[in-house]
This record gives structure tokens, C-alpha cells and sequence, in this order.
């Protein structure tokens, strides 16, 4: 388990894929901030990914492909 700081800027819940976006947005466009608030993200889970991740649809199938569900500067 990690030790959260003791002051953040923005505390991001959740680590599917709208707490992934909101935190990548906020890197790139949020307000400056010092190494001590930076933003966090917490996540429940052992790892991120939401609902990709851990739930599952009965007969449910993905049918986006990999470039329109990746960033266009991370592909």
C-alpha cells in the first residue's frame, strides 16, 4: 500500500478509464503545482483499469479497435 502525501492539489478517485482521463488532462493542461500537491489518484483495486479491467458483461464483446480507444500521443 502507498503512503498518501499529506496535501494534494486534486485527488482523483477512481482509476478506470474516466479517473485515467481526468488525471492525464490535468497533467497536461491543469495548473502548475509543486512536487508535494501533486495530484493523486486512488483506485480500490490492485491495479487501474476499471471497468476494462475488472467487471464483466455476460456475452458482452469490445468493438472499438486499438487506435480509436488509445491517446493519439501514446500508440
Amino acid at each position: 500500500m502507498t503512503t498518501l502525501p499529506k496535501r494534494t492539489s486534486t485527488l482523483i478517485i477512481g482509476g478506470g478509464p474516466a479517473g485515467i482521463v481526468s488525471l492525464k488532462y490535468f497533467l497536461e493542461y491543469g495548473p502548475a503545482f509543486n512536487d508535494d500537491e501533486a495530484p493523486v489518484l486512488v483506485e480500490m483495486e490492485g491495479d487501474i483499469g476499471g471497468t476494462f479491467r475488472y467487471r464483466g458483461y455476460e456475452n458482452a464483446e469490445l468493438v472499438s479497435s486499438k487506435q480509436l480507444t488509445c491517446y493519439s500521443d501514446f500508440r
